[in-house]
């Protein structure tokens, strides 16, 4: 708890220590009724600690407070220490402290000016001592960011305290910040490596709880954002994600404004807002490129490979696949020039990820997992660890009598189940209940699943309908013998509308009705095929998952080899 010149608000000049010297400037002005030995003994005070190097200053509060205290006002019987300290309890709020700068620099006048004094009033030589000190303080107090008027209001309230008297209190208030402070510090750490843990109740309580004692700790209002975002609540998880922002729009003189939308786009990604998160990675983009950050535009582009990655999954179209490619192409070459090895690695993770989805070679896919397990090892990338199993886990799934191996590596990925997020913890679920329909069967698959799915809490709708229509899909492969032993039809119910067309198709063929059960099976093999428009606007569901098409071509096949 220092009041040296180096100022907690961030100001190079101005500090707490500096008010306390500009109260005594103005009591020193305003009342000549002090007498001249007063004014003398308090002028001879001032000069000394501007001029000299103010070592006082930097021994702390405590020794301004005994310079005050040996100076005596006779015309009020009181020391001068008492008199600041009335002055300062008057400024208890940022509106009297503009209101006490505005007072004093009226003060300060040019030499060749003639200006009646007000009152009583000593004015000040812009160029004597005291008036160059008033007009630095004044314009460094002006030249403050409202979040630095703030903390300079802060250190002066307990320099205040601490010439009052009441320095162990405001050392008590100090330790419980800072306790408060750390445990705040601490939520964060836990929500952020627990990333798909919801946030019990009583977390909750101990959020709001830091909320109320620090409001104007900048950190808690991103502590509320990642609750806020667990709960899938997204308008309030916007409105603390800026407040955030807002508290700390200027870091060493370079504006985040563009991180603000970065973080704003995964928030909106994480809820299934996609063309939200499309509109804010544009904003960001603008922003990033205005201040020349090629760090914020590689984490702009690696977003943006991922929802086009995304799209590709619901929607089979050359151009998205080739723009694809283009973007992570440019992303891995610019993280590779700029030595950033993690987003080098998650690039070639999507590009490993494509050819797979477009079943190129299995040449080129392994040879890619090979590449990228090496500069994951090599450069200790162990956030990539869980995407790189389960991509090996999917290239592995595309031969069936590798599906052991497919399997050996879904378990690899969820190992760490503290750490997945999300959008790594609904993917190991599908992989993994897939991988076990193929060795022990689709029924054992879906009620392990299904056992699953009912403990888990997903804010995403998209992903949350990804799960029901695997399980939908499993349950549709369960032999009719074997219905009695789970709930079939709830659980087909609980998947997509094309999950339900499939099995409304199954039943029509069973009960002969053939015909209907085609036209029912085309339409959803078209509804799978790509939108002719390159302007359609995209929603969480554009057309049927490819699971859904390809079960639909197989049973269309089998009409077909049968004849019927």
């Amino acid at each position: 708890m220092n009041g040296g010149a180096s100022s907690a608000s961030g100001s190079g000049y101005l500090s707490a220590s500096k008010l306390a010297l500009l109260v005594c400037v103005e009591q020193y002005s305003r009342h000549y009724d002090w007498g001249p030995a007063t004014l003398s003994e308090l002028g001879q005070f001032l000069v000394t600690s501007l001029y000299e190097a103010t070592s006082w200053m930097d021994n702390g509060w405590h020794d301004l407070r005994d310079s005050f205290s040996k100076i005596h006002v006779h015309a009020l019987d009181r020391s001068l220490l008492a008199i600041v300290c009335l002055r300062l309890a008057d400024l208890h709020t940022i509106d009297a402290l503009h209101v006490f700068f505005d007072d004093i620099a009226r003060l300060v006048v040019d030499a060749e000016a003639r200006i009646e004094p007000d009152g009583d009033a000593i004015l000040l030589d812009s160029e004597s001592v005291f008036g160059i000190f008033v007009r630095r303080c004044f314009l460094a107090f002006n030249q403050l960011e409202f979040y630095q008027i703030s903390r300079f209001f802060a250190e002066c309230q307990q320099m205040a305290s601490v010439l009052s008297g009441q320095q162990q209190v405001v050392e008590q208030t100090m330790h419980s910040q800072m306790e408060m402070q750390e445990h705040v510090e601490a939520l964060i750490c836990k929500l952020e490596e627990e990333s798909r843990t919801p946030v019990p109740e009583k977390m909750q309580r101990m959020i709001r709880r830091s909320l109320d004692r620090l409001p104007g700790y900048s950190r808690i209002h991103y502590l509320r954002y990642l609750d806020l975002v667990r709960r899938g609540e997204s308008k309030q998880s916007e409105q603390s994600l800026r407040r955030f922002f807002d508290s700390n729009a200027i870091k060493d003189n370079r504006t985040i404004y563009q991180y603000a939308l970065l973080y704003l786009a995964a928030m909106r990604v994480q809820l299934g807002m996609v063309d939200g998160a499309r509109h804010a990675l544009t904003e960001a983009t603008h922003v990033a490129r205005d201040c020349q950050d090629h760090l914020c535009l590689l984490y702009i582009v690696c977003w943006e490979c991922r929802l086009l990655f995304d799209m590709l999954q619901t929607q089979k179209d050359g151009k998205t696949e080739v723009a694809l490619r283009q973007s992570l192409g440019a992303l891995v070459a610019k993280a590779s020039s700029m030595h950033n090895y993690e987003l080098e690695a998650a690039g070639r993770i999507l590009q490993t990820d494509l050819l797979v989805a477009t079943n190129a070679q299995p040449t080129d896919v392994f040879e890619n997992l090979v590449r990228v397990r090496a500069l994951v090892v090599e450069h200790d990338v162990g956030r990539l660890r869980t995407a790189w199993y389960l991509t090996a886990a999917r290239a592995w799934m595309k031969h069936e009598k590798s599906m052991w191996i497919a399997l050996l590596h879904t378990r690899m990925a969820a190992s760490d189940t503290g750490s997945l997020t999300e959008r790594e913890l609904t993917e190991v679920t599908r992989q993994m209940a897939l991988a076990q329909a193929t060795l022990s069967g689709p029924l054992a698959s879906a009620l392990h699943m299904k056992t699953q799915i009912s403990s888990m809490t997903i804010t995403s709708p998209a992903r949350e309908d990804s799960l029901c229509d695997t399980l939908g899909l499993l349950c549709l492969n369960v032999d009719s013998a074997e219905h009695s032993r789970m709930d079939v039809h709830a659980s087909v119910s609980c998947a997509s509308s094309s999950v339900r067309k499939l099995a409304e198709a199954r039943s029509l063929i069973i009960d002969g009705y053939v015909c209907e059960a085609r036209e029912l099976l085309l339409s959803i093999v078209d509804s799978g095929r790509p939108l002719k428009t390159t302007a359609a606007p995209m929603h969480l569901r554009q057309s049927e998952p490819a699971a859904v098409v390809e079960m639909a071509l197989q049973m269309l096949d089998s009409l077909d080899a049968g004849g019927i």
